[in-house]
């Protein structure tokens, strides 16, 4: 699977967990696969709650169908 999928299903769970939240940044942390075969990966998000709210941060890891 193409690491924008699982991005994509990153984003999605991340918003199911924390509906409040706006993401601040995104990046991948570490993940199992290669060029377009990827198999599992974990994204570090940063996010505030509120307007000047203290970031937070959580890892999610998502694995392909």
């Amino acid at each position: 699977m193409k690491i924008e999928k699982l991005l994509k299903k990153a984003i999605t769970e991340f918003t199911k967990q924390n509906p409040k939240a706006e993401i601040r940044s995104c990046f991948l942390a570490e993940g199992s696969g290669s060029f377009r075969n990827w198999s599992e990966a974990s994204f570090h998000f940063e996010y505030v709650e509120e307007a000047g709210g203290t970031y937070k941060e959580t890892y999610i890891k998502i694995c392909a169908d």
